[in-house]
């Protein structure tokens, strides 16, 4: 797998930042989301000091810090120089003299943050008064997490004088696909549903590309109790979640099927104004997402709330691994990987709803047929009826229903005929009466020979074979 795809927009702002003279830009986002390749790409060719914080003293900062200044000058030793506080250091680096604009990188942020509490207020009076009168671009990198959440809150630090901020998240589905077209559709499909759009994680399946097990690679990367992806999860919650022991109920309980504040709540004998809390986190911390009925036009009240995972490792981990931990730390994930085996087609079919919805808003954005989206999500009734997407354009009057089916044989006439009777018995629909209807289906295998011929003599009807859509409408 490529280590860098997608990132255009990310890219762009980077440059439009470089191309002002005063340049503070603050990239957050999950561990592993490629922040750090990001910044990399991007000052590759440039003259960037890239400093990257570690777990140590503020004394051992600054040593460093000076020593790469000195490097970065082309200055000889640094390390029997006089310690200096960060002001100097600051000062002597924008006295640097280079022919080109100069780019400070600072990563890891969130070090030199929690190890001294007045580093915020240094670097902030360094940005006044040393590095803007030079023209002197600063990025900082931090991951997600609290000291982000405190940070971002503070209205008179730094985060008030941001002239830019990158918020980086997980590689889209469409990006994934739209950077490797040679690829097979299922085949990423299949690493989506697993690994997510986090690229740091990809590199552990990199083997599939040849071999197509996906389910061996989930069980050597996953389910091994020495596999690096075995506490994966478990050390993102310790290092930026705190009071972890709450957040891990609750991503079990999501997991198990408990996906309304009051299930929850029940669920961990806790008060919902406790567990609401650690909701919000979760969702700032990109792995859970909180979704209304797609037949209400406005967000409902938390209560009302569906929390689903927005992070498929996170799933995968918290339904397949988290329950079995002492079974699998005794070497014994055998009888564990038959069970996830069984399994995955139940897991794979929510992760590939949640691919279709990601297509089905790609093409509305790129106007691939007329359809304006106001509200997208699968229908659950309270009568157990379903239908896996659907969408309303309010504007012009018009809902979408579609089947989403990942794998078997190419989708028939006959099952869109059934599906469309299905569509039709559902009482809740009523309220579209009104509304022009359009079908749809999307598909992993294709489609037989007369669907295909029905699809473009009709109008309202969409087929996806993977990203490729079908439609008398185009």
């Amino acid at each position: 797998m490529k280590p860098f795809v997608g990132r255009k927009q990310e890219l762009q702002t980077l440059e439009n930042a470089y191309n002002k003279r005063d340049a503070f830009v603050l990239v957050t986002g999950r561990r592993g989301v490629g922040k750090t390749e990001l910044i990399r790409g991007f000052t590759n060719s440039r003259c960037c000091l890239y400093f990257t914080a570690k777990s140590e003293t503020d004394s051992l900062a600054r040593r460093r810090m000076m020593k790469a200044i000195f490097e970065f000058s082309g200055e000889g030793g640094g390390t029997a120089t006089k310690l200096m506080k960060w002001k100097e250091i600051f000062e002597r680096f924008a006295a640097v003299q280079k022919p080109e604009r100069k780019v400070l990188v600072i990563d890891d942020l969130q070090y030199l943050l929690a190890e001294n509490p007045g580093f915020e207020r240094q670097l902030s009076y360094a940005i006044k008064n040393f590095f803007a009168p030079a023209s002197i671009m600063v990025i900082l990198i931090m991951p997600l997490g609290k000291i982000c959440s405190d940070f971002l809150d503070n209205r008179r630090g730094l985060a008030k004088v941001l002239s830019h901020r990158i918020s980086l998240k997980p590689v889209s589905f469409v990006e994934m696909i739209q950077e490797y077209p040679h690829r097979d559709f299922n085949q990423l499909a299949l690493l989506y549903a697993i690994a997510g759009g986090m690229p740091a994680y990809w590199e552990y399946f990199k083997d599939c590309e040849t071999s197509d097990d996906y389910m061996g690679a989930v069980r050597a990367r996953l389910l091994d109790r020495h596999a690096f992806l075995f506490d994966e999860p478990g050390r993102l919650l310790e290092a930026d979640i705190w009071e972890p022991a709450l957040y891990y109920g609750i991503l079990r309980g999501i997991a198990a099927g408990y996906r309304q504040l009051s299930e929850l709540a029940r669920f961990l004998d806790e008060k919902p104004a406790k567990i609401l809390k650690a909701l919000d986190i979760l969702k700032f911390m990109g792995y859970v997402d909180a979704r209304g009925s797609v037949l209400d036009k406005k967000m409902p009240v938390p209560k009302k709330r569906t929390y689903i995972f927005a992070d498929p490792m996170m799933d995968l981990w918290f339904s397949f691994v988290y329950p079995y931990r002492e079974v699998l730390e005794m070497g014994k994930d055998l009888a564990v990987f038959e069970g996830l085996k069984r399994d995955f087609p139940e897991y794979m079919k929510f992760w590939y709803q949640e691919i279709c919805m990601e297509i089905f808003r790609a093409a509305c954005r790129q106007q691939s047929f007329p359809f304006k989206l106001d509200r997208l999500g699968c229908l659950r009734t309270k009568d157990g009826e379903t239908i896996d997407l659907v969408a309303v354009d309010e504007v012009n009057r018009r809902v979408f229903m579609a089947e989403c089916v990942y794998g078997g044989r190419p989708y028939t006439m006959d099952a869109f005929e059934a599906f469309k009777e299905h569509c039709g018995d559902i009482r809740a629909l009523r309220a579209f009466k009104d509304y022009t209807k359009v079908y749809g289906v999307f598909t992993s295998e294709g489609f037989d020979a007369d669907l295909m011929d029905y699809c473009m003599i009709t109008p309202g009807i969409m087929l996806f074979g993977g990203i490729t859509l079908y439609s008398a409408n185009q």
